[in-house]
C-alpha cells in the first residue's frame, strides 16, 4: 500500500516539477500584474486563448490525465497542490456528497491514509543508530583516551633515555634493550591509534550524515512551498438538479417513460386477446379444411391436380 502511495505521491511531484520548470508563455507575460506573491502559470488543466492570435489552445492535460492526477492528489492528501478543473472539481464534490450520506465515523474511515512521515522516519533511524554506535563509541573513546596516555608515556621515556644517555650505550646493555622495546611498543600504540581514531571518524561521519538527513527532510520541498497562481478561470457547467440530488429528472418535462417492452405491452396484450377469442373458430377451419382434402391421412390423396407437361 505505501508503494501504490509513494508512486501516486511522485506522479504529484512530477507535475509540480514540470509546472515550476515550465518557462513563462505570452499570456502569463501579458497578464496584468497581481500584488499577490507567487510564480503565474496557466492552468493546463482548462483551454486558454492566445493574446496575439486570438486562437484557442485546448487544454495540456486530457480528463483522464485530470482524472488521474486528481485520484493521486487525493490519495495522498495534495488534491489543495493542483490547479482547479473539471475533474478536480467534480472529485471534490463527489468526496463531499458520499461523505454527506455517511456517518461520521464511516466518513472518517474515507479519509486517505497519510503518507509515513519522512521526518520521523528519519529520526527513528538516527536515534536507532545513535544507541547502536553509543557503547561502541564509548569504548573506542576510552580505547583512545588510554592510547594517548600510553604514547605520552612512552614518547617521555625515549626522551630522557636519549637525553640521560650522552654516552655511547652497548647495544647490548639492559637499558638500550628496554629502550628499543619502548621504541617498538611505541610504535604498535601510534598504528592502534590511528586504527581508532579511523573507527571513531566512521561511526561520526554516519551519525552526521543522518543527523544531515534529519534536518534536510524537516525543510519544505520545493514541489509543495512554491505557490503558483493559476491563470483562468475554470467555466463551471451547470447541472440543474445537481444541489437536490435529482440531477435524473431535474429540468426535464417528462420523468423516464419507461422500457421499450413497456410502453408495447398493451398493445401486446390487446392483440393476444382478439387472438384468443376467434382461436376456437380458427383451429375447427383449419381441421375440417384438412378433412375434406385428406379424410385418411395414410392413404393417398383424393385430390390429383392433373399432370403437368415437362415443356
Amino acid at each position: 500500500m505505501a508503494s501504490v502511495q509513494q508512486r501516486a505521491l511522485q506522479s504529484i511531484k512530477a507535475f509540480r516539477h514540470t509546472q515550476l520548470a515550465r518557462p513563462a508563455s505570452l499570456s502569463e507575460t501579458g497578464a496584468p500584474r497581481t500584488k499577490a506573491k507567487g510564480i503565474q502559470r496557466s492552468n493546463p488543466f482548462i483551454p486558454h486563448k492566445h493574446k496575439v492570435s486570438g486562437h484557442w489552445r485546448g487544454a495540456t492535460y486530457s480528463l483522464r490525465r485530470q482524472a488521474d492526477l486528481a485520484k493521486n492528489a487525493y490519495a495522498t492528501n495534495t488534491l489543495q497542490l493542483l490547479p482547479p478543473g473539471p475533474k478536480t472539481d467534480a472529485l471534490k464534490l463527489r468526496i463531499q456528497r458520499v461523505k454527506a450520506s455517511l456517518t461520521p465515523s464511516l466518513a472518517a474511515a474515507l479519509e486517505p491514509r497519510p503518507l509515513e512521515d519522512a521526518v520521523s522516519t528519519l529520526n527513528a533511524k538516527l536515534k536507532e543508530l545513535t544507541l547502536a554506535t553509543k557503547h561502541p563509541l564509548e569504548t573506542l573513546q576510552a580505547q583512545r583516551l588510554a592510547l594517548e596516555k600510553r604514547i605520552g608515556e612512552l614518547s617521555t621515556d625515549i626522551e630522557q633515555f636519549e637525553v640521560i644517555s650522552v654516552v655511547d650505550v652497548s647495544k647490548n646493555s639492559p637499558e638500550y634493550l628496554a629502550n628499543e622495546r619502548r621504541r617498538a611498543e611505541l610504535a604498535t600504540a601510534k598504528k592502534d591509534l590511528a586504527r581508532n581514531v579511523a573507527q571513531i571518524n566512521v561511526i561520526t561521519q554516519k551519525v552526521g550524515v543522518a543527523e544531515r538527513a534529519v534536518s534536510k527532510a524537516k525543510k519544505t520541498p520545493r514541489y509543495a512551498s512554491a505557490h503558483i497562481k493559476w491563470i483562468g478561470k475554470v467555466v463551471k457547467k451547470k447541472t440543474v438538479g445537481s444541489k437536490l440530488g435529482i440531477r435524473l429528472y431535474a429540468g426535464k418535462k417528462r420523468m423516464f417513460k419507461g422500457h421499450l417492452w413497456e410502453r408495447q405491452k398493451a398493445g401486446r396484450i390487446r392483440k393476444r386477446s382478439l387472438l384468443m377469442r376467434d382461436m376456437a373458430a380458427r383451429v375447427a377451419r383449419y381441421k375440417e379444411y384438412y378433412k375434406k382434402r385428406k379424410p385418411n391421412p395414410l392413404k393417398p390423396s383424393r385430390y390429383s391436380k392433373p399432370p403437368k407437361l415437362p415443356y
